[in-house]
Parts: C-alpha cells; sequence; structure tokens
C-alpha cells in the first residue's frame, strides 16, 4: 500500500517502522548478535582479500518532510 504525497512515496512499512507502531523494543543481546553478525561478515570478506563497509543510512520517511 503506498500513496503519493508532494510527489513522494510513503509505503505504510516506512511509516511504521519510523514511527515505531510496535512499540519495539531491542535487548543489549540482539544488538550484541547484531554486531557479531556484521563482524562475522567483515572477517569473511576480509579472508577473500575484499574490503566490507557497513553503511547506516536514514530511512525516506525519516528523511523526507
Amino acid at each position: 500500500m503506498s500513496s503519493a504525497k508532494r510527489q513522494y512515496l510513503y509505503e505504510i512499512g516506512y511509516i511504521n517502522h519510523q514511527c515505531n507502531m510496535q512499540r519495539e523494543k531491542h535487548t543489549q543481546k540482539e544488538f550484541d548478535q547484531w554486531a557479531k553478525s556484521i563482524e562475522e561478515l567483515s572477517d569473511l570478506f576480509a579472508r577473500r582479500g575484499q574490503t566490507f563497509l557497513f553503511v547506516l543510512t536514514p530511512s525516506k520517511a525519516g528523511l523526507l518532510p
């Protein structure tokens, strides 16, 4: 489901996530697992002689008015 507003498309999933409609709370254990997964990916690429970059970017709903 999407709607147009000032020529920007917003999907309900983006809006719900940005507004945290489900009131999700993350534990330190979940953050630690997330960091471990990223480290494992980095190690995998390092073994291949490649560089791994992890970049956080804002969501469209958070960036655009």
